[in-house]
Parts: structure tokens; C-alpha cells; sequence
């Protein structure tokens, strides 16, 4: 059953703001209907002006089943909220229709809290030191999470400020690569070659599950991607001549699955599932950084390979995305509706890729170098700006810092 989306924003009012708006991949106007296929559909929202005395920025990705008229997924760091309303409908010729109308509230809250025309949000973000970061990911609001493989913590900073402190404790060299955070505000973490898989209280830093996938040093837990049913952890391990003294770690082409119950309550540890993935294994490190499809399946990056393979979830079947070119050290994937950005530590870029919905193809748009970065890994989205940690592998010492990249 086809359909037409119409987007609002209610609580607009005559404040002077610039509106960005794509639906199902194509620019769309405000109050007008677009007719959509059946299935999940990408809307996209920019907003960034004035509300009041203050300056207000922020986007949302809202994923909507065209034939239910239920909201999938909702991204919106910023100060977006969303919601959908729908009506069965006719259109010419009597086919039925849904008519979907998607509520984006845009709530007058400042992102910077400073009168319209003070200073912009920082460029870097300066790290505590040594601290040796890797993942990144927004949480509420302006708030950033990145963990350290010198020592296992979590900060949790402010891109607004550049403001933090380590919220969680020390679990240990390179026992926090990866991490994910989700919408009730918990932070997955991947455990490098501990092999397993942690779950923060984003609020108070309380350790609140942990699961152990292998024994240590048979697997390296790299990347994680948390969606309504799962968290699914990355092995970027190989089984060809392993060796952690060259940094060269155990394990296999495969996926740690953590099934979420009702509620996307955590389960047990007996619940951990393993999925093996269809791609090869060359050497470490084979997978590497995972997100979500806009129709719904995998995509996860294949390092050595330098290539990107769409996976099922259900089964581990693997295709290659073909974008035309090499991803070079590709570790790091966010997407934002139909764009992923993937981050190549080698180069010290974000290429980003436009993507079919089913990872059947692919095509790299735009490339953007991190300025000042020496091995970027990792990449969190806000508003018009990826927020980038660097590890600084080829030197290993500090300054570490988080770098802010604008968005065309």
C-alpha cells in the first residue's frame, strides 16, 4: 500500500529558522503531501536560526512504515521530537492510500546558551590526558560519550561547552573500543580483546550488565550498533596466525547478538547469540565499525577489505557495497537517513557514502578531511557537524581531542 507523507512543524511559529527537508531521500516542502511506496521511509529534518533570543540548531531522522503509520526509529541529539499521525485515505482512481502526517516539534530550548550571534560551539574538544579515546556517540541533548583503551572509562562531555569528566570506572587497557549509545540513554560498550560486550548507566556511570562472549584474547570486540530488537558487537579477529604481541588478535568474522525483551529490556547472558557473517577472513582486522540500513538490515565495514558488506541479521549473509572507490582504514559508521559516513583513520577522512535503503549499492558523495586529526576512528552526528575522536595511533601520546567537522 502506497502513501503520502506530509511533515509539520506545530510549534514553528514566525520564529526565523532555516528548514532543511528530505523525505524518502528527495527534498521536500513543509506542509506539502509526497507520495511515498509502501514500506519504511526516511524523513529528514534541519533545523538551525533564531528562537527567541537564542540560537537554536538541531536534525532528526525519523524512520516511518508507510503501512502501519508508526514511527520505526527516532534520531534527534538536538532539541527535535517527532511523532506520527496517519488516516487511511483514496486517491484519484479509488486506490487506497495512508496519509501520514509527521509531527516535528522543534521545543525552544537553546543548544547554545548564549544570546543569538556569541560564540559558536568549539572546534576541538579537548581530552584528559592520556586519555587514548577510540568510540564516540551523542547521548540527550548536547551530550557526548567517548571511551578510553588506556584505561576502560567513559567521559561524558558537552559539545556545546567542551565541558566532561570521566563518568564510569577503569576496566583496563583496551577494554573499551566501540560505543552505542541508545534511546533509553544506556552506553554499549565493545571490549576489545576481553571479549565482551558492557552496558553504563548513561546517568550515573553504574556498570548495569556485562556479557561475556569468549574467554579473553579469542575474540576482539570492536564496534557495536543497537537497534528496537538487538545489539549486534562486531569481531574484527582472524583465525589466520593470530598474535596480540603484533597486534594481530584472535576470533572470526562474526556478529555477538544481545537480544533485547520487551521493553528492550537487557536479558540474561544466556540469551547471547552468535552470527557468522559471509565475508572473508583476511587478517586483522577483518569487521570493524556496524550501524543500521534505512530498510532495516546491517552494514558494516570491512577493514582489511576496504570495502562495506550489507549483512542479514537474520542469517549473516553478506554482499559488498560497491562505492567505486577504496575505504581505506575504514573503521567508524554513522549513518544519517541515507548517508553514511565512514570514518578512515589512515587518511584521517570521513567519506560520505550515499546508500540504497538495502545496502545494494552505494556511492561516495563527499569526502571530508579531519583538519588537525592524525588517526581519526570514530564519528558521532550532530545537528551540521560530525564529532570526531582521534586516537592518534601512529604516535601514541596526546593531545587527544575531539574534533568538530562541518557538514556541507
Amino acid at each position: 500500500m502506497s502513501g503520502t507523507i506530509v511533515v509539520d512543524l506545530p510549534d514553528l511559529g514566525r520564529a526565523p529558522v532555516r528548514l532543511a527537508l528530505r523525505v524518502a531521500g528527495r527534498p521536500a516542502a513543509l506542509g506539502r503531501p509526497v507520495t511515498v511506496p509502501a514500506g519504511t521511509v526516511t524523513v529528514e529534518v534541519g533545523i538551525s536560526g533564531v528562537g527567541g533570543a537564542r540560537r537554536v540548531s538541531g536534525a532528526a531522522t525519523l524512520e516511518v512504515n508507510v503501512a502501519t503509520g508508526s514511527l520505526v526509529t527516532l534520531r534527534a541529539p538536538g532539541p527535535i521530537r517527532g511523532r506520527v499521525t496517519s488516516a487511511p485515505g483514496r486517491a484519484p482512481g479509488g486506490l487506497i492510500v495512508r496519509r501520514l502526517v509527521v509531527l516535528v516539534t522543534l521545543l525552544m530550548v537553546a543548544l547554545v546558551a548564549a544570546p543569538a550571534g556569541a560564540g559558536q560551539f568549539p572546534d576541538e574538544i579537548g581530552l584528559p590526558d592520556g586519555y587514548f579515546p577510540e568510540g564516540i556517540a551523542m547521548g540527550p541533548g548536547t551530550t557526548f560519550f567517548i571511551g578510553s583503551l588506556a584505561d576502560g572509562t567513559v567521559y561524558r562531555g558537552d559539545v556545546r561547552t567542551g565541558d566532561g569528566e570521566v563518568l564510569t570506572d577503569p576496566t583496563g587497557p583496551f577494554s573499551t573500543v566501540g560505543i552505542e549509545v541508545d534511546g533509553k540513554n544506556r552506553i554499549w560498550v565493545a571490549g576489545g580483546p576481553s571479549g565482551t560486550g558492557r552496558v553504563y548507566d548513561g546517568r550515573s556511570g553504574e556498570l548495569l550488565a556485562s556479557y561475556a562472549f569468549t574467554a579473553p584474547f579469542e575474540s576482539f570486540v570492536n564496534d557495536v550498533v543497537v537497534t528496537p530488537k538487538a545489539a549486534y558487537f562486531t569481531d574484527s579477529g582472524t583465525v589466520n596466525d593470530p598474535n596480540p604481541s603484533e597486534f594481530r588478535f584472535a576470533g572470526e568474522p562474526r556478529l555477538f547478538v544481545v537480544p533485547l525483551g520487551k521493553g528492550q529490556r537487557l536479558p540474561d547472558a544466556s540469551a547471547v547469540t552468535e552470527l557468522d557473517v559471509g565475508v572473508p577472513d583476511i587478517t586483522f582486522p577483518n569487521l570493524n565499525g556496524i550501524e543500521t540500513l534505512p530498510a532495516g538490515g546491517l552494514v558494516v565495514g570491512h577493514t582489511v577489505g576496504q570495502t562495506l558488506f550489507a549483512v542479514d541479521p537474520a542469517d549473516g549473509s553478506a554482499a559488498a557495497i560497491d562505492v567505486g572507490v577504496p575505504l581505506i582504514g575504514n573503521d567508524g559508521i554513522i549513518r544519517r537517513g541515507t548517508t553514511l559516513y565512514v570514518v578512515e583513520n589512515a587518511l584521517a577522512q570521513i567519506s560520505a557514502v550515499q546508500v540504497a535503503p538495502d545496502g545494494s549499492s552505494g556511492f561516495v558523495d563527499e569526502v571530508y578531511p579531519v583538519v588537525g586529526a592524525e588517526s581519526p576512528t570514530t564519528a558521532a552526528v550532530f545537528g551540521n557537524a560530525l564529532y570526531v575522536a582521534d586516537a592518534r595511533f601512529f604516535t601514541m601520546t596526546g593531545p587527544y581531542k575531539v574534533f568538530r567537522v562541518e557538514l556541507n
